[in-house]
């Protein structure tokens, strides 16, 4: 029942939801840790085909999912109004059902006019959910990240960017972040309610000291650098509004292409990447702790403790593996079976809810999202991070078939269990006729591309030469002095 008068003026959702989960002939071993404290995030997939379908219970557990985090409220491409409130009546009816809380995100693009249409739908849905079923606002996802995104599809400019962290002019990051609190706060039920704000980012913005206040290279119609200030964003939140605002981190170990790395002399094999990217246990190698996901988020409440001497909320947004593989994957990872594999998704998710959300040091993220629900697409390109397949599909994506069940790597259940380090070279000797050299075949082809390949390198051999030498290959290549030269 509405708690305020005043929400009685909007078209709250009590409806009646069935419960929903998906099926499978496999449960995880053991129960979830922390389950209050834990969540999963709403895909695009089933916000738009299939919201009647948000299950009630972690997919292959028996315990209850307490909590949910959406990106957005709605877009175009999905349908209409009818279209959208009946998703916003399921996702209000699913949170009621379950005594739930829902982190709700809004929208920081280049385009104004669609982030305040994407607020009037975000409104919608809080006035639904009402104050008691909304953990958060989460204002802007990834912005960190805004300017790697497509230029065309998200119409981003150099004026765009430079606006949005405010280059010489107002942030209108900032100044929308405070419009959207200010509205948030008027809204009828949720006065005083003063309810968690927050926007989302990645692990780019770590690279700073202690947050990222940098200029980065960006290629547009030509190559140019665009500014991504977190540091003073995040100065000014904390200022504006102390222990209120909560900081949020995406961890995702699957797209560390720094990090990640092939066992040498396995150009397939990469186990102790995998474990170094999907164990939660407190085991140090060299000094440093081997789980790249608590070192991360250890290192990340340092850096708020280094920026606010308010203890700020700490809550992790994302947290997933894919498989089948993402399209987005980069190689060699994409290649690699230990990473490609089911097992990785098995003890990605059943680490993940083993977690009971303590760290060695300092004082552990208090929330934690894992993403997601189903398969859906990013920006056209397939990802499988979902724990059901689609919303045709009413079997989880974890069961047992053709006799095999799935299971996690040993290190998952047990962590006395051997901890892999790089895989030793191979024993089997190279071959001695040289047949094949390097999946190149010169019984096949012959000699003549390796001829081919030395002739084309001569020229370039006269270049060094040339340049080594200090003189140039013509006349009319001289270069023309330069004001710097003097």
């Amino acid at each position: 029942k509405p708690q305020d008068p005043a929400l009685l003026a909007y078209p709250l959702c009590h409806c009646a939801m069935a419960e929903y989960s998906c099926e499978s002939n496999w449960d995880l071993p053991a129960e979830v840790a922390a389950v209050e404290n834990k969540g999963v995030c709403l895909d695009d997939t089933t916000f738009a085909k299939c919201s009647t379908k948000i299950p009630s219970m972690w997919p292959n557990t028996k315990e209850p999912i307490k909590s949910l985090r959406l990106f957005k409220a709605w877009l175009p491409e999905w349908g209409g109004a009818e279209a959208r409130a009946l998703a916003h009546d399921n996702i209000a009816a699913w949170a009621h059902a379950q005594g739930a809380k829902v982190l709700v995100g809004t929208s920081l693009t280049c385009s104004h006019q669609g982030d305040d249409q994407d607020w009037a739908w975000t409104v919608e849905l809080l006035r639904k959910l009402g104050p008691d079923h909304v953990m958060g606002l989460a204002i802007g996802n990834e912005i960190d990240l805004f300017h790697y995104q497509n230029r065309l599809a998200w119409n981003i400019t150099q004026d765009c960017i430079e606006g949005m962290w405010g280059w010489k002019q107002p942030s209108y990051f900032f100044h929308t972040f405070m419009r959207r609190q200010k509205a948030l706060d008027e809204l009828p039920g949720f006065v005083g309610s003063k309810i968690p704000l927050t926007t989302v980012f990645s692990g780019l913005s770590m690279a700073g000291d202690p947050f990222l206040e940098a200029w980065l290279p960006v290629q547009l119609a030509w190559p140019t650098y665009m500014p991504v200030f977190v540091n003073t964003l995040l100065t000014n939140l904390t200022r504006q509004y102390g222990e209120r605002f909560a900081f949020t981190l995406n961890i995702y170990p699957y797209f560390d292409d720094g990090g990640n790395r092939i066992d040498p002399f396995h150009p397939n094999r990469c186990a102790r990447t995998v474990y170094e990217d999907l164990n939660f246990n407190f085991e140090m190698t060299k000094g440093q702790y081997d789980s790249k996901f608590l070192s991360t988020a250890m290192r990340y409440r340092k850096k708020m403790l280094n920026l606010s001497s308010v203890e700020h909320t700490f809550w992790i947004g994302e947290f997933g593996w894919s498989w089948p593989k993402a399209t987005t994957l980069h190689k060699p990872m994409s290649e690699c079976v230990d990473f490609i594999s089911e097992k990785a998704l098995v003890s990605s998710y059943e680490g993940f809810l083993k977690w009971d959300l303590s760290t060695p040091e300092l004082k552990p993220p208090d929330h934690a999202f894992y993403f997601t629900l189903r398969d859906s697409f990013n920006f056209g390109f397939g990802e499988h991070f979902g724990l059901i397949e689609d919303c045709e599909t009413p079997i989880c994506k974890l069961r047992c078939k053709n006799g095999t069940c799935p299971e996690p790597y040993c290190w998952v259940e047990d962590p006395t269990c051997d901890i892999p380090a790089q895989l030793p070279p191979p024993t089997t000797p190279p071959p001695t006729d040289f047949k094949v050299l390097n999946g190149f075949s010169l019984e096949r082809y012959g000699p003549l591309p390796i001829v081919g390949m030395l002739l084309l390198m001569l020229p370039m051999g006269g270049l060094i030469f040339n340049h080594f030498r200090g003189r140039p290959r013509r006349a009319d290549e001289r270069r023309t002095p330069l004001m710097s030269d003097a």
